[in-house]
């Protein structure tokens, strides 16, 4: 499946996320979307439907989503077009007209809401061939739909958004006392926008957010969230919860293009911090792991430090931004391959094994993927294409696949050190 993403304009960034087009030929895709702040859905062709709690609901031609505590399931019956609206708490009850908390983890026919107009704007879209076209005309719609909302609201609703972004687990009695109101005040004003009251979103927020840094350091345990949980198995539930993944799960890898997958979104949702993976992360494209990314960053660093210099785990965290266990787990993969060497003694470290002219990103990837392979067919230890016997391009992959590796192979870390320079 194929992702594309847009943003609307200015004056709609407070309510809309964003705008984006999935596009599948295969028959059936499925997948998990993880708990959000609600969705408008457009099927341009083909169909699908969403899994609820205790219902499975077939998809209309625009379908809405209300605000969800949970992971949901979904499908796509291919070949598929689906136009999307993120929607953001700003958002309910005015732009779109319900609150928030009437469609907590359901869903609904959205003519039933905005009236034969939104079939209009279907039309429209289906007939457009590129999100560049549809933007515009999702803007336009939107644009006449802008609500005026009380500044009373309005700083409650971004209060709960800075709340949400100050730790990991938010007290309660801080966000009560940030406003001159009562708890049932804020509690309703918290359901109409966020769909929740604050207890719920922080629970829901704290999941999201440990999840993120699972996934920043490749599936490993943050010690940070760990003692905000009772005890292991309760971080994993509760991550579980949220995204339909156990932290095993919780690693950049590449996605296959069918079958079904967890894709945990990762992105910025509704400016709150937190790093949730989106799908367009996970898409079946040629593209490096986190881990491998993060790599290729590190060392780039080692060699800005002229190549024989020692440096230290804490000194490259603090100069590339990746947390600190991932750089150490990427020092231990990265020695045993041969390309880093310990320096022991009296302010130790380590630097590169050799000059860095000596050294390409080929082999900074594979000594944290393995050998390089493009599609399982030319991995010899995986046979999980149905294709596998009767496919004709097959013996090709090889020279594809060996092509790509050449040129990788033929960028040295110096080249990305001048480029940087």
């Amino acid at each position: 499946m194929e992702w594309q993403f847009a943003s609307p304009v200015p004056a709609l960034a407070p309510f809309l996320g964003s705008y984006y087009l999935a596009t599948t030929r295969h028959l059936t895709v499925d997948d998990l979307q993880r708990a959000d702040t609600g969705h408008l859905h457009f099927f341009l062709e083909g169909s699908g439907y969403k899994d609820f709690p205790g219902i499975r609901r077939q998809a209309n031609l625009v379908s809405l989503s209300g605000p969800s505590s949970l992971y949901q399931g979904y499908a796509l019956n291919g070949p598929a077009r689906l136009f999307g609206i993120s929607l953001l708490p700003r958002a309910w009850d005015g732009m779109v007209p319900c609150s928030g908390d009437s469609l907590t983890d359901r869903g609904c026919n959205a003519v039933e809401l905005f009236g034969p107009s939104v079939i209009d704007l279907h039309d429209k879209l289906r007939g457009c061939e590129t999100l560049a076209e549809m933007a515009p005309m999702a803007d336009a719609f939107f644009q006449t739909r802008r609500p005026s909302l009380s500044e009373k609201h309005d700083s409650v609703i971004e209060g709960i958004r800075a709340w949400l972004t100050e730790a990991l687990a938010p007290d309660l009695a801080d966000l009560q006392d940030r406003f001159d109101l009562s708890d049932r005040q804020l509690a309703r004003i918290s359901n109409r926008y966020w769909g929740a009251p604050p207890k719920s979103l922080a629970r829901k927020y704290a999941a999201l957010r440990t999840a993120s840094l699972i996934i920043a350091q490749d599936g490993a345990l943050p010690h940070e969230a760990l003692r905000h949980y009772a005890d292991q198995s309760h971080l994993i539930r509760e991550v579980k919860r949220v995204t339909g993944q156990t932290p095993r799960n919780c690693e950049h890898r590449p996605a296959r293009s069918c079958g079904r997958r967890c894709t945990l979104p990762i992105c910025g949702n509704y400016r709150t911090g937190l790093v949730i993976q989106t799908n367009a992360v996970q898409l079946a494209r040629m593209r490096l792991s986190s881990l491998a990314d993060y790599a290729v960053v590190m060392m780039s660093a080692c060699a800005r430090h002229c190549g024989g210099t020692r440096t230290n785990a804490g000194q490259l965290a603090e100069e590339t931004g990746i947390p600190l266990p991932t750089v150490q787990k990427l020092v231990s993969k990265l020695s045993s391959a041969g390309l880093l060497r310990s320096v022991r003694g009296a302010g130790g470290g380590f630097k590169l094994a050799r000059p860095a002219a000596a050294i390409s990103v080929a082999e900074i990837v594979e000594a944290i993927e393995g050998p390089i392979a493009m599609t399982a067919c030319v991995d010899h230890d995986r046979q999980e294409c149905a294709l596998e016997k009767d496919c004709a391009v097959r013996p090709h992959w090889q020279v594809i696949n060996a092509t790509v590796r050449d040129a990788l192979a033929g960028v040295p870390l110096t080249r990305l050190v001048e480029a940087r320079a």
